[in-house]
């Protein structure tokens, strides 16, 4: 694949980003903070009776123009995943998915 291609695929996945698709960024959170979102996240996916299963992932990322928390379990495997978004600002869920297969 050309530079050219490769740096026009940068910049689209780039726009998806402005316009709301999730933009993850690693940052080292405080540990309270971590469990805390993570409860979050488990209680809102057996309320749903959604699968959570292994470690959870949280990252740094943009919803809808807005600062969210993205927390995901089953972090290492692909499948059996609950993904849930969590906003910054008053750690309210903004949205969710589940990923059975």
């Amino acid at each position: 694949m050309g530079l050219k291609l490769w740096g026009k695929l940068i910049e689209i996945a780039r726009g998806y980003a402005r316009q709301g698709t999730e933009f993850m960024k690693s940052e080292k959170l405080d540990p309270e903070l971590s469990e805390k979102l993570i409860e979050i996240a488990r209680s809102h996916a057996e309320e749903r009776g959604w699968t959570w299963i292994g470690d959870a992932m949280i990252v740094n990322a943009s919803f809808k123009s807005e600062a969210v928390w993205s927390v995901r379990s089953n972090a290492t495997w692909r499948g059996i995943n609950v993904s849930v978004m969590i906003r910054k600002s008053d750690l309210a869920i903004v949205h969710s998915g589940y990923a059975p297969y």
